[in-house]
């Protein structure tokens, strides 16, 4: 059964896969993710526009992000990560909720690690950050 009102952020993940099983994991020990939509638009103003600027729209996209603490003992490790990123190896991702429930959506495509940052403060834990960018279609299905 699907959930109703308002989810809580900690049930929602970003998965991966960069081994190219076609099964993505969850990015381990992650504190933030999201997955951002886009539509380019391009500008038609022109003199008949009374100094009003006018667009259409053009083509779709997405990008995902996800923070995390650093950790080598996950599949999804930055090393992992990194090698993706340098092989400019297109992956699959997902942003679904950690145990799936039936009826909810879960959002899958395409992607490209375009960054990946480590952070070492002191006296801290160590953490990183990826950027995604979507190639192709986002396909948003339910959960069976």
């Amino acid at each position: 059964m699907a959930t109703t009102g308002i989810f809580n952020g900690t049930s929602l993940v970003l998965k991966v896969d960069t081994s190219g099983s076609g099964s993505p994991s969850l990015l381990g020990a992650s504190t933030s993710c999201s997955v951002n939509f886009t539509l380019d638009t391009f500008e038609t103003t022109n003199k008949d526009s009374a100094h009003k600027k006018s667009y259409l729209p053009a083509a779709t996209g997405f990008t995902m992000d996800c923070e995390a603490f650093y950790t080598t003992d996950e599949a999804n490790a930055p090393d992992n990560l990194m090698t993706a990123l340098n092989n400019r190896t297109l992956i699959d991702v997902e942003f679904n909720e950690a145990t799936p429930n039936s009826g909810d959506f879960k959002y899958t495509g395409k992607a490209y690690i375009t960054s990946c940052s480590l952070n070492a403060p002191n006296e801290d834990a160590a953490t990183y950050s990826i950027s995604l960018q979507g190639s192709g279609a986002l396909t948003i299905t339910e959960n069976p």
